[in-house]
């Protein structure tokens, strides 16, 4: 069992990872962006070291990503709506990729059974960052969007505030998630075959 400071060392090298890793990033024309795969360093950190190590270093990426992005604040007005996306775009949207260290594997586990927990363990921390998006943007974001848009054929004044959500947060997170997925199943099937060679 690896200490407390070693643990916390590779969660933070995790976590400087994730942040360069969201700087690279492909912008979409309705909005939202798909990165190179930044969740997957905190998909790792979580499943490498449990729950708990997971949350933690998940939410200390949500933290640095609010202080990065303090100017989205400036679009919104009332307290309601600030500590809506205060919450559900940064602190619990981030934080929530750390519910990928319940699917940390277990001893006896084949190469096949570690890349089915981690690719589900990914997954699941990225339906769970999804949805709280779709609730920042039908509470917020809607609103705001609809006030700012001038063209009726766009899709914020087709549909109703939760159905805007869904589709505008999809159209970035459906990529992203199956970019995480992928990669985390790969980095996992090298590290065990890594770990076979050296034994």
């Amino acid at each position: 069992m690896k200490n407390k400071t070693l643990t916390l060392c590779e969660c933070a090298v995790l976590v400087a990872l994730a942040f360069v890793l969201s700087l690279v990033k492909v912008p979409l024309p309705f909005g939202g962006s798909v990165t190179l795969c930044s969740m997957v360093p905190l998909v790792i950190a979580a499943q490498r070291n449990g729950a708990g190590w997971g949350f933690f270093s998940a939410g200390v990426f949500s933290v640095v990503k609010l202080l990065l992005g303090l100017e989205n604040f400036s679009y919104v007005s009332g307290a309601v709506s600030f500590v809506c996306v205060l919450l559900f775009d940064y602190l619990l949207a981030y934080t929530a990729v750390g519910i990928s260290g319940f699917f940390r594997p277990s001893a006896g586990d084949t190469k096949r059974t570690l890349c089915a927990r981690a690719g589900l363990g990914a997954l699941v921390g990225m339906v769970f960052r999804y949805g709280l998006h779709v609730i920042s943007g039908a509470a917020v974001w809607y609103d705001l969007t609809k006030a700012w848009e001038e063209d009726p054929s766009n899709m914020v004044f087709r549909y109703g505030k939760w159905m805007y959500s869904v589709v505008y947060n999809a159209i970035y997170m459906i990529p992203e998630t199956i970019l995480t997925v992928v990669v985390v199943i790969a980095v996992t099937a090298v590290m065990n075959k890594s770990k076979s060679i050296e034994h």
